[in-house]
């Protein structure tokens, strides 16, 4: 999504890389030394461990959105208001 804001844009967009980043880290460093005890607890330990990320990634992709969403709205209201000035005249 693109935001009017890129420091805005750039900070939301880095740590949505970061939250990926770190789901890929965990299961790729955590799976094969778990998986020793059984698979079972070395899924259940990776998705307990993705799970705060995963929430963080949701939060910021909907705080993207709602951002998204008023500006959409902003343009629809300006050019909803030309309309109406111009059918009054």
């Amino acid at each position: 999504m693109k935001l009017r804001y890129m420091s805005l844009n750039f900070v939301v967009n880095f740590l949505i890389g970061i939250s990926w980043g770190y789901i890929i880290v965990v299961i790729l460093t955590s799976f094969p030394y778990i998986f020793e005890y059984s698979i079972y607890t070395s899924l259940l330990s990776i998705i307990i461990s993705i799970l705060p990320s995963l929430i963080s990634i949701l939060f910021l992709e909907y705080f993207l959105m709602s951002k998204e969403k008023i500006i959409e709205l902003k343009k629809q209201t300006t050019l909803l208001q030309q309309l109406v000035d111009k059918t009054n005249k």
